[in-house]
């Protein structure tokens, strides 16, 4: 189980706080949606079931989008190639059980998936914001109108003492 700490719509901007929730997460392998419509109880504790394999199906089509558009997969220039391999370390395999196709994720064998592990996580915890409301292009634009009135920060005078320069 892991506990996962996301912050709701309401913004610091907005309240003069942030707004937490944590909710309890279990990955499970197989046609279930990204994030539940309701999550169930155990022992209880309210715990989201994430389908991790539509997570990383989603990953893995997103990563395919050349041009930037919607879905487009954006990462820092400071990721190395070990990033990248643990990114791609998975592959969709179709076995059949009782004569009906059954798509399951394996590992390639000594690979290690840690950033693909991440990556369908970040993407539930997306999901989850959406679930409460998040509105991502009204996000987009509320970051546009602060763009556009911020102003450059004044310099700053920075104060040296004599004893530094010797």
């Amino acid at each position: 189980m892991i506990m996962v700490n996301l912050l709701s719509k309401n913004s610091r901007a907005e309240h003069g706080r942030f707004h937490q929730r944590v909710f309890a997460i279990k990955g499970k392998a197989g046609p279930l949606p990204v994030w539940p419509k309701r999550p169930r109880r155990k022992n209880g504790t309210l715990l989201y079931t994430v389908g991790v394999d539509s997570a990383k199906s989603t990953v893995y089509g997103r990563m395919k989008i050349v041009e930037p558009s919607p879905g487009f997969c954006h990462f820092p220039a400071d990721r190395n190639q070990e990033y990248f391999e643990q990114l791609l370390s998975e592959v969709l395999v179709t076995t059949y059980s009782r004569g009906a196709p059954v798509r399951e994720w394996r590992r390639k064998k000594g690979k290690r998936g840690e950033a693909l592990d991440c990556r369908a996580y970040a993407f539930a915890a997306l999901q989850a914001l959406i679930s409460m409301g998040l509105s991502l292009d009204r996000e987009a634009e509320r970051f546009e109108s602060f763009a556009a009135n911020a102003h450059p920060p004044a310099a700053t005078r920075v104060a040296r003492s004599r004893w530094m320069q010797d």
